[in-house]
């Protein structure tokens, strides 16, 4: 009688934990890879938004609020409120219109619903993106106040000179994958490179 030649399974179980292994570097590599990509796509989000917000400080001598004026306007409301500025199109008595300054895809919103005012901008990691409007207000501007509630129609604006000597602008900062704004080594920001 033959035989038969096969596998033990001290054999099989030594080439599974091979197997396992590999497969557990694989997937470490992988996740490495799509924590740069979101990364990557939210200091892009966050350089978009900066920009748009210059664009805004150019045509209203401030930059969008940050609060409605009250004292402690939390992370959500100064987020819609940067949301409303920047996505919505002012009428400006004649002049053309001003803004939108951004528009934003569904995956940068806390909604499906791209047109819903009372989104939020978030991001790569659906974290609320965290602004600030750190801007002291100079005396070069007396125009007219950019709209509080968008869609009204406003005055024309005018500049005695262009605050350019002022390096205060917003902060914009993302709490990257760990979902902390308290560990700093992950954030992303606007303020660094």
């Amino acid at each position: 009688m033959k035989k038969k030649r096969g596998f033990t399974l001290i054999e099989l179980l030594v080439v599974i934990a091979i197997i396992c292994i590999l497969a557990g570097m694989l997937l470490a590599g992988i996740r490495a890879v799509v924590i740069k990509m979101r990364k990557a796509a939210t200091i892009t989000l966050i350089k978009n938004i900066d920009l748009a917000c210059n664009t805004y400080f150019n045509d209203w001598g401030k930059y969008p609020p940050d609060s409605d004026g009250s004292d402690a306007a939390t992370k959500e409301e100064a987020n819609n409120m940067l949301f409303k500025a920047l996505t919505t199109e002012v009428s400006r008595g004649g002049a053309p219109s001003w803004g939108p300054y951004m528009t934003f895809d569904g995956k940068q919103l806390d909604t499906n619903n791209p047109t819903n005012r009372d989104s939020m901008i978030i991001d790569s990691w659906s974290e609320v993106l965290i602004y600030d409007n750190n801007f002291t207000e100079g005396t070069d501007y007396k125009g007219d106040d950019p709209p509080t509630s968008y869609g009204d129609d406003q005055g024309t604006d005018e500049f005695d000179t262009p605050q350019t000597d002022n390096k205060e602008t917003v902060d914009l900062l993302s709490s990257g994958p760990d979902k902390d704004v308290t560990t700093s080594a992950d954030n992303v920001c606007n303020w660094q490179d």
